[in-house]
């Protein structure tokens, strides 16, 4: 067969041979993954975040007030646990993504939570180049 294989595909197999339409993305033959998360509920988190950002550099005396010497010395721990809240529920909605993983092989389905990441728009093979490019210049320093 002159070095390259050929796979035979029954019928009802032949919906699965192009690549599935956004969010989802076919990983191998029995993998298939959806992304959920970003758009509209990324909008959505932004002014939490801005507002714990806010609080925080307020507590922090970052950001000054008119009248500094009105507020107590536990109205800026106050406004700092405020400011560490509202940051981490802004965060979790602006960065925050979902995946779920539907895996015919071993009959199971996964769903999984985190964060945006370095290359996350990239292609897959463009991500893996660049962290192997980051690793090398690691471990050369």
């Amino acid at each position: 067969m002159n070095g390259t294989e050929e796979r035979f595909y029954h019928k009802s197999e032949e919906r699965f041979r192009e690549d599935p339409p956004q969010p989802f993305k076919r990983r191998s033959a029995d993998i298939l993954e959806i992304k959920q998360g970003g758009g509209c509920l990324s909008l959505f988190g932004l002014p939490f975040l801005a507002g714990g950002i806010f609080l925080m550099s307020a507590g922090l005396g970052i950001v000054r007030f008119s009248n500094p010497e009105e507020i107590p010395a536990w109205g800026y721990l106050l406004l700092i646990l405020f400011g560490a809240v509202f940051s981490s529920v802004g965060g979790a909605l602006v960065f925050g993504r979902t995946w779920l993983r539907i895996d015919r092989s071993n009959e199971s389905i996964t769903k999984m939570k985190g964060l945006l990441t370095f290359g996350a728009g990239l292609p897959d093979d463009e991500v893996a180049y660049l962290w192997r490019l980051v690793r090398e210049h690691i471990s050369s320093s």
